[in-house]
């Protein structure tokens, strides 16, 4: 199913050139010699620009030296920061269980934000935050079976280049929403634990 999307005539030539960029910085020996700071640079950045796509947006530097500030937007840059330093501690968890990776990092990315009672739970009703306006989110059992569904399929063996299986699980679990909060955080996890 997943090798099928592979093929699609757009998708096939943009894969090759992302995975022309990533080997070209994979073979880059001055990285290679700098690699686990690199890792670190990433993580934050990563956090940085996935809590600035759900719309807290704050400098940069803030985050590159600890100093993200305490407000609601630094809140929320301080989940995706924590979130992306876990990722590859749940890189195994994700392999074998993709549904008990997907509940840490709710939990990692909504405590505080939401009741206690839904952190690292699926929503219950029908109510999820929309940074980015996507509009009216599945009713909360058909989120639960396309978030199993997804599950299902990221277990099962795929031709498929990770990055294609990368950006469908993060397309799925954008537009499902299956947290009360933090479903974008979660889907751009994703995506580092797909490539992991």
């Amino acid at each position: 199913m997943l090798a099928a999307v592979a093929e699609l005539p757009q998708v096939a030539p943009a894969v090759h050139r992302a995975r022309d960029a990533i080997d070209t910085l994979l073979w880059d020996r001055s990285a290679r010699s700098v690699a686990e700071q690199l890792a670190t640079q990433s993580r934050l950045r990563g956090g940085w620009a996935s809590a600035a796509i759900e719309g807290a947006e704050i400098p940069i530097d803030s985050v590159l030296h600890g100093r993200i500030e305490d407000s609601p937007m630094g809140a929320v840059n301080t989940r995706a920061v924590t979130l992306n330093a876990e990722l590859p501690k749940l890189a195994d968890v994700f392999e074998r269980a993709p549904l008990q990776a997907w509940a840490r990092m709710s939990s990692l990315v909504s405590a505080g934000a939401v009741d206690e009672s839904l952190v690292g739970r699926p929503r219950p009703d029908d109510q999820a935050d929309d940074p980015l306006r996507l509009g009216a989110v599945p009713p909360a059992a058909e989120a639960v079976d396309r978030v199993n569904a997804l599950g299902i399929v990221l277990t099962e063996p795929t031709a498929a280049p990770a990055l294609v299986v990368a950006a469908i699980a993060h397309a799925e679990l954008a537009v499902v929403r299956p947290f009360a909060s933090g479903s974008g955080l979660v889907a751009r996890g994703t995506i580092r634990l797909v490539l992991a």
